[in-house]
């Protein structure tokens, strides 16, 4: 079963232009669409104008920056800017013009909210649009906001594994139906890659090991949101061991006990300290020298903010942890792709060099 995935791809255009078809059959297939008998939508408060009426739409929170960048930024009239590259002058050039002049209107969402609610009255949005943690916490600012604006508030589930419907969905809200069609189908495209790694019975379980902030001992534990990319292509986050929650704090001694077979890492001070060994150096992973920074261009790639932009990471890690499941070649053309289509940014071979390569 292994075998199936070994192929050639015979030049990089060959693949572009496989995707090139692949965007014009999805863009085809709009009017085809099955509806969804289930919905991501976790509550909705205020009545939500039909989506040819909207053409003001404010993100809640980071993670609905990224969706809604991607999906209608014609219609964005405000950001959190909260942990968005767009905020960041390394990360300005991978958007147009128009969302660089987006303001960073602060965040609404969860227990960091920081929009004052007059100000959001001021703006008049059609709605407030906020993705991820579905918890009462988020459910109870949104209606807040609701109630004390009149703005009306969707809050939307944001699972990496539902990312094809969830962007189905936010774009069919804001009638936006072709382009989420196109960006959907590419997110199914991703994530079903993963799915046939993850069930491959003949392949050995790499044991992962996720490390965050500049010591590298926070990490997401079972089934965190900051772990999802790791999860989907079948490899064992070690920290699962320690049980159920969103993110915890960790000692290098359980690290010994949980061994892991691999190191990745956002943190570019972490990935320094990994490098030069030292009391980490007691780590087959460190030994072996396999530690990885994962690129963080223009968003982190596997969560920081965990929004859509972690497909990029699903692809990063598949590639990384099994390589004989994608050729360089395709793994090249699939993130010049997500550029192209969720940033409308055509990413060169030198630019997706120093993405790859951050160290």
């Amino acid at each position: 079963m292994g075998n199936q995935y070994l192929f050639v791809v015979p030049t990089k255009q060959w693949v572009l232009s496989v995707i090139a078809v692949f965007m014009l059959l999805c863009s085809l297939m709009v009017m085809a669409q099955t509806p969804e008998k289930n919905t991501l939508i976790a509550a909705s408060f205020g009545d939500v104008p039909p989506p040819e009426k909207i053409t003001r739409v404010i993100a809640a929170g980071p993670v609905a920056d990224i969706l809604l960048i991607s999906i209608a930024p014609e219609k964005l009239i405000g950001i959190s800017g909260h942990h968005t590259g767009v905020v960041y002058d390394k990360s300005k050039k991978y958007f147009s013009e128009m969302i660089r002049n987006v303001p960073s209107t602060g965040r609404i969402a969860g227990r960091g909210t920081t929009f004052p609610f007059e100000k959001l009255v001021a703006l008049k949005p059609d709605v407030i649009i906020d993705v991820g943690n579905v918890g009462d916490t988020y459910v109870s600012t949104a209606k807040r906001a609701n109630e004390q604006t009149g703005a009306p508030f969707v809050l939307v589930d944001g699972r990496l594994l539902e990312s094809a419907r969830q962007i189905r969905e936010v774009a069919a809200l804001l009638g936006a139906n072709e382009r989420g069609v196109v960006l959907a189908n590419f997110a199914d495209q991703v994530l079903s890659d993963a799915a046939r790694v993850r069930q491959d019975t003949t392949k050995k379980k790499v044991r992962v090991f996720y490390g965050r902030g500049a010591d590298g001992l926070e990490t997401g534990l079972a089934q965190s949101i900051h772990t999802e990319a790791i999860d989907l292509v079948g490899a064992d986050n070690v920290a699962a061991a320690a049980g159920e929650k969103i993110s915890s704090r960790v000692s290098l001694e359980q690290l010994i006990q949980w061994k892991p077979d691999m190191i990745v890492t956002l943190d570019a001070n972490f990935y320094e300290t990994l490098k030069k060994g030292g009391v980490w150096g007691q780590l087959d992973a460190v030994k072996n020298k396999r530690f990885y920074l994962i690129p963080s261009v223009p968003f982190g790639w596997i969560d920081h903010p965990p929004s859509i932009n972690r497909l990029l990471g699903v692809i990063w890690m598949q590639r990384t942890l099994y390589p004989e499941t994608m050729s360089e070649e395709l793994f090249h053309a699939k993130i010049q792709a997500y550029f192209k289509l969720f940033y409308g940014y055509d990413l060169s071979d030198d630019e997706l060099k120093q993405i790859l390569n951050p160290s």
